[in-house]
């Protein structure tokens, strides 16, 4: 019913039921989607804009500058919420603050009267990712994270979420005894923003100081750049390539030399598609009663590759060979494939 529903086919009514065909369009339900200009934009618009048009609303899309621009010339569409996924806390919901409108924002929560958020699962994904390297047999598997042990920076605390997820996953089978967790002597980012190149360079430390792990071992990596640095270290410490892990990452990153990292997956369009959905039932007033702050999780998604299995990175040789000479993360994530 759900997928017919987001497919336009029918409808719901709220106290009423559910009604074949397409919802009429409500011009008083306009919503506005905030992009940045970032590689996920697309995704996230176009989840959000099929998800209004088949609730019967309608979506409209425009830069800050833009938004903010029309605002103060009085040419701005009348609008009853907005949808910010912006990444830069200081920017994110800002505007829909100074308009006094619902709003939905990526995991921050700024100010809780008019703000809701929206964010990946990354507990489950932490926990689908474990899952799945231990129904392949394995059962000791090791952690790499980019956070600080006392959660100290909000701006990493996803790792530490997908950590306690890899926690969960093996204590449900009775090898919490068996948890290893790698994190970086220290943490690199600059002010807010952290770069990808940060991610490679906290993996090569963790790479290099690590000794070659058991055999038999696994690993999951908090994101897949952080992997490619950890492989990049150890190489460079002199672990021969037949004895890199299995392992799995997060992010599905792409690479020049080819997607061969099993990773969990973002749903970008779905992160759009639930942002519409909090804020239909916001504007449609179907949500009542004193205004408690709404934070939505979107499942990962696994997508299983060739490290999954073992002596992978013997049968990658392009992959192999640059990240033994890889010094960034741009060696292997621009230019042309070997």
């Amino acid at each position: 019913m759900r997928a017919l529903c987001d497919e336009g086919l029918l409808y719901p009514v709220h106290g009423m039921g559910t009604f074949a065909g397409r919802r009429p369009t409500q011009t008083d339900h306009v919503l506005l989607f905030i992009h940045e200009g970032g590689p996920h934009d697309t995704s996230t618009r176009q989840g959000f804009e099929e998800r209004l048009s088949a609730l019967g609303a309608i979506s409209i899309s425009m830069s800050i500058e833009e938004a903010e621009r029309q605002w103060q010339l009085g040419c701005l569409p009348r609008v009853q919420g907005l949808w910010d996924p912006s990444f830069n806390p200081e920017q994110q919901l800002n505007f829909g603050s100074t308009l006094g409108l619902p709003t939905v924002g990526f995991d921050w929560r700024i100010d809780p009267r008019w703000s809701d958020s929206v964010r990946f699962d990354d507990v489950q994904g932490g926990m689908a990712a474990t899952q799945h390297l231990l129904a392949i047999g394995i059962r000791s598997i090791v952690f790499l994270g980019v956070h600080a042990d006392d959660a100290s920076s909000d701006h990493l605390n996803w790792s530490a979420r997908r950590a306690e997820g890899y926690l969960a996953a093996l204590s449900a089978v009775g090898l919490e005894r068996t948890a290893t967790v790698l994190l970086p002597e220290e943490l690199i980012w600059r002010e807010s923003v952290i770069d990808p190149s940060d991610y490679f360079a906290m993996g090569v430390a963790l790479g290099l100081r690590t000794p070659a792990l058991p055999d038999r071992s696994a690993i999951v990596a908090a994101n897949d750049l952080l992997a490619y640095g950890f492989i990049s270290g150890s190489l460079q410490a002199g672990v021969p390539p037949e004895a890199i892990l299995p392992m799995i990452g997060f992010d599905n990153h792409q690479v020049a030399f080819g997607n061969l990292l099993s990773s969990m997956s973002l749903p970008w369009n779905e992160l759009g598609r639930v942002a519409a959905d909090i804020l239909f039932l916001r504007v449609s007033e179907i949500v009542t009663g004193p205004r408690v702050p709404v934070t939505e999780l979107v499942p990962m998604i696994q997508i299983t590759r060739l490290s999954s299995q073992r002596g992978w990175l013997l049968r990658a040789p392009a992959l192999l060979d640059a990240l033994r000479r890889a010094t960034s993360e741009s060696d292997i994530t621009v230019g042309t494939a070997l």
